[in-house]
């Protein structure tokens, strides 16, 4: 069952059923978010780890996990387990919702963990408040982020990084480096321009998006590390997902993955707020 919220002239759709996903936000009926996801969602959560884990296997604690593919097709898990698991509403109002997610270890992440979020419509846009909580006896590893679907067409992305992850052609990171395409995204780059698939790093936390009519600022508190910016050509959508660790953090030193001792929570705030284009003419139809 999907939920809806409202604020004035803001909607968010919410799936909890869908891995406590956001199946729509609007804003005077324009699509903020977009439903790109094949099982029709236009945001969902990751943790106990973001983006994937090389061939679903690393070294924790003198042990070797081994974590089974998300999909059978592509070796390597990703995006967490959250993402597609039923999530309970927990808290229910008019703007608002808290939801919640109990995982008992088990062969998907040998470690409990509990995750909630709270979704809520605000006088200026959208905020998502999301935590992840270790339940185990056990210390464990752990990243969390948020994968938004937003409109491609005629978008200009901006942002402020240091570094590119430097990747094989599945995603895997292999380097750390100032591309000329930190100097890019970081005066405005159109998204129909660019063919990236690719974690940033040394973020400030905020981004903004740019279209003819309206605007979309992204801010996390505290800021988060790491963005990835996912543009694939001719789909219609793209993504700047905040998170707070690199993809296959758990293989690296240095890559932002938090070890959270039992009962430890690794949590932020994300703000998308939204605006109106400067010159825009009003009544100029929502895209």
């Amino acid at each position: 069952m999907r939920v809806r919220l409202k604020r004035d002239s803001l909607e968010a759709d919410i799936a909890p059923e869908i891995g406590g996903a956001i199946a729509a936000f609007r804003h005077g009926g324009r699509d903020i978010f977009i439903p790109s996801d094949p099982r029709g969602i236009a945001e969902f959560p990751m943790g106990p780890y973001v983006n994937r884990i090389a061939e679903g296997q690393f070294r924790w604690r003198n042990e070797t996990i081994i974590l089974p593919p998300s999909f059978a097709d592509y070796p390597h898990p990703l995006h967490g387990i959250g993402w597609r698991r039923a999530w309970a509403c927990t808290l229910l109002g008019p703007s608002a919702a808290r939801l919640g997610l109990v995982h008992e270890a088990d062969a998907t992440w040998p470690w409990g963990v509990t995750m909630e979020r709270v979704v809520a419509l605000t006088a200026e846009g959208l905020e998502i408040a999301f935590a992840l909580t270790n339940t185990d006896a056990r210390a464990m590893p752990a990243s969390i982020g948020l994968h938004p679907f937003l409109p491609a067409t005629d978008a200009v992305v901006r942002l402020s990084v240091a570094a590119q992850v430097l990747t094989t052609a599945d995603g895997i990171p292999v380097g750390i480096e100032p591309t000329p395409m930190v100097d890019r995204l970081g005066a405005g780059a159109c998204v129909d321009d660019l063919a990236l698939d690719h974690c940033f790093a040394g973020w400030d936390g905020r981004a903004e998006i740019v279209w003819p009519t309206h605007t979309l600022r992204i801010e996390t508190d505290p800021p988060q590390p790491y963005v990835q910016v996912f543009t694939p050509k001719g789909a219609g959508f793209f993504c700047v997902e905040p998170q707070s660790a690199c993809p296959d953090g758990v293989n690296g030193e240095g890559r932002g993955v938090r070890e959270l001792a039992p009962g430890e929570s690794l949590s932020f705030t994300t703000r998308f707020v939204v605006g109106e284009t400067p010159g825009a003419s009003p009544g100029t139809p929502a895209r």
